[in-house]
């Protein structure tokens, strides 16, 4: 290019995990999608300001309790806080995260009875 661009640049390997992680990969793609929608913003604020988000996690939350028979929360927001502070991900930046993290994440998630897909 003439003039050469003012910009930083670097290359990117990426590999897939061999084995993949033992997961749905449409459960993990929820969830990444939801926190890297807005990768700058912390991962509270990509559940909870997002419009729709939580709505949509009720939805599924509901209809995994009915099939279960359980009894789901009542207050299902709050559910949602607990798990992001029990995994201590609240604050922190989407593009800051690495696959263990999500990885985490989404297991407490589906500790609580929350999916994704």
């Amino acid at each position: 290019f003439r003039p050469p661009p003012q910009v930083e640049s670097c290359v990117v390997r990426i590999t897939p995990l061999n084995p993949p992680p033992a997961i749905p990969f449409e459960e993990f793609d929820g969830l990444t999608r939801i926190v890297f929608s807005r990768r700058n913003k912390t991962v509270r604020a990509s559940f909870f300001d997002a419009r729709g988000v939580i709505d949509m996690l009720e939805a599924n939350y509901k209809t995994y309790c009915a099939v279960k028979e359980i009894m789901p929360q009542d207050n299902f927001a709050d559910l949602v806080k607990q798990v992001l502070i029990d995994t201590e991900t609240a604050e922190n930046r989407a593009a800051k995260m690495d696959i263990d993290d999500l990885l985490k994440l989404l297991a407490a998630f589906h500790e609580k009875g929350i999916h994704f897909s």
